[in-house]
């Protein structure tokens, strides 16, 4: 067993001097300093302690007993663990076992957990950083202290009077911004630094409005194809939307579109490649069409980024003659007016469900899709019933 003593680093010293707690064990010595000085004048070296009669001794004297009580439980865990001893371990093993852990706040976690997703699509991070910055300065127009144990339903009412009023978002951006914060507040809960679930009740869900989005029809598609451009860069700019068209890919993975990544078979030519956004390896038949555009650039495609296709498109579209109008809850358009990268996917994914016989699940594969009714969001159209299978519902009735 070990013995545990206090000594003071020099007894003989006109001023404080340090307390030392020395450890004994297996015939070695581990000093560990204690953090505290006092006059030699003031110690009682037989009691190993401060004099009673001196100032502050019952607060100093309760530290002591603490350390000693520390240094106990640190070697014999240490024992109970068969580690074998020494005194560079003895000391970082007390140090552990001593050191306050700064707790995290609400607002620092968020950040630092940002700062660790790197991983993450650059969508998915952008979505976690306008969220931080969307609750701080909700807290500070409102007033409202936001931290861990403050995410209940009334921060619900009043965040989203915040987003909807304040900011003049949609009940869709709110939907976002809570999906955020209940993944955060779940992962600070597995991390032990809350235990507030009010997160997890019923009322505090994610909201979505449906809105009706427009998308391109074969006609529109074939207009594109069509219209030739004098201007190089509007070129450039439609083929590379239609063959965001054409594959169904997200503007994150056209870059990944090159001849090391596309193979042929005997059926056509494929397009290998692990998606950015989920990590998914997906394998995406080459329309005709995209593989001739893909050809005509040598299997390098123009380098565009997602903000000048989006600038670009609109007049590419209005030359091109897609001028027939859209209507939704926000009003009427042409389509030339909201044309943008996205309108591109969920182009392919609403021809492909409406004009092939295509299961759903088949069309997902291609599109990366995993919830059924996350796919659904993007199909703009349903396939009409058939006939024939009405017919097979009661066979022949006569």
């Amino acid at each position: 067993m070990a013995r545990y003593n206090f000594y003071l680093k020099d007894k003989k010293a006109k001023k404080e001097t340090s307390i030392i707690l020395y450890i004994s064990y297996n015939s070695k010595f581990c000093k560990i300093s204690t953090g505290l000085k006092i006059l030699p004048k003031k110690w009682n070296y037989k009691k190993q302690k401060l004099k009673a009669q001196s100032s502050k001794s019952t607060e100093t004297n309760n530290i002591l007993n603490n350390i000693l009580k520390q240094a106990e439980i640190t070697y014999l865990s240490l024992v109970n663990e068969e580690i074998y001893i020494t005194n560079e371990i003895l000391k970082q093993s007390f140090k552990l076992n001593t050191t306050p852990i700064k707790k995290l706040n609400f607002f620092t976690f968020f950040e630092q957990h940002i700062e660790t997703q790197k991983q993450l699509a650059k969508s998915t991070l952008s979505d976690y950083r306008q969220t931080l910055n969307t609750l701080i300065e909700f807290q500070r127009v409102t007033k409202y202290m936001v931290d861990f144990n403050s995410i209940n339903l009334s921060f619900y009412d009043k965040f989203k009077t915040f987003i909807i009023q304040n900011q003049g978002y949609s009940i869709n951006t709110f939907g976002k911004r809570i999906k955020v914060i209940k993944t955060f507040m779940k992962d600070a809960l597995d991390r032990k630094l809350h235990k507030n679930i009010d997160f997890k009740h019923k009322d505090f869900k994610t909201t979505e409005k449906i809105k009706k989005k427009m998308y391109l029809n074969l006609t529109d598609i074939k207009k594109l194809i069509v219209t030739e451009f004098n201007d190089k860069k509007l070129e450039e700019v439609r083929d590379v939307f239609l063959l965001i068209c054409l594959l169904g890919i997200r503007i994150s993975d056209f870059h990944q579109l090159n001849k090391s990544n596309i193979t042929k078979s005997i059926e056509g030519y494929t397009f290998n490649f692990q998606c950015q956004k989920t990590n998914n390896f997906q394998n995406i038949p080459i329309h005709l069409k995209g593989i001739e555009i893909i050809k005509k650039y040598k299997y390098v495609l123009p380098k565009i980024n997602e903000n000048t296709i989006n600038k670009n498109i609109k007049k590419v579209a209005e030359l091109s003659g897609i001028d027939d109008e859209f209507t939704n809850t926000d009003g009427t358009f042409k389509k030339y007016e909201i044309i943008t990268t996205k309108i591109g996917r969920i182009s392919f994914a609403t021809n492909a469900y409406l004009n092939t016989e295509m299961p759903k699940r088949s069309i997902m594969v291609i599109t990366g899709h995993k919830k059924e009714n996350s796919f659904d969001r993007y199909v703009q159209a349903q396939r009409p019933p058939k006939h024939k299978e009405i017919y097979k519902i009661y066979g022949d009735l006569s």
